[in-house]
């Protein structure tokens, strides 16, 4: 009786601490996330800024010629752009896979049964 009580507590504190554990991990990939959507924003807003000078560059140049190599020009200027805007997507995304899966094995590792524990769970029903 003093045991199962025991056991109880024991029980109850691990799963207090497992939902401590979580909420800290969900906590750590929520600010990951909120600051990749920062660092995203940036760029973003940047580009648009970049976008506008090009526009009204584009507005000022009445000569043909001069025209065509702005736009081509510009059209690199875009694909730089874009490039940046991925590969700083697919450098968030393996962050956070990498976060994820660092915080995943801390969970695993903390919750894992103790060699007691395992002792008791292949004890014969019957004992």
């Amino acid at each position: 009786s003093i045991q199962v009580r025991k056991d109880k507590k024991e029980k109850s504190t691990l799963e207090t601490e497992e939902s401590a554990m979580n909420k800290d991990a969900h906590r750590l990939l929520e600010e990951a996330r909120m600051n990749f959507n920062r660092e995203m924003l940036r760029l973003l807003e940047e580009e648009q800024v970049n976008e506008a000078k090009r526009d009204e560059q584009l507005a000022a140049v009445r000569d043909p010629n001069e025209r065509k190599k702005l736009e081509k020009n510009f059209g690199l200027e875009r694909a730089k752009a874009q490039m940046r805007i991925q590969e700083l997507d697919s450098r968030h995304e393996q962050e956070l896979a990498a976060l994820t899966k660092k915080l995943v094995k801390a969970c695993l590792l903390y919750t894992s049964p103790s060699p007691r524990d395992r002792q008791k769970s292949r004890m014969p029903s019957s004992a």
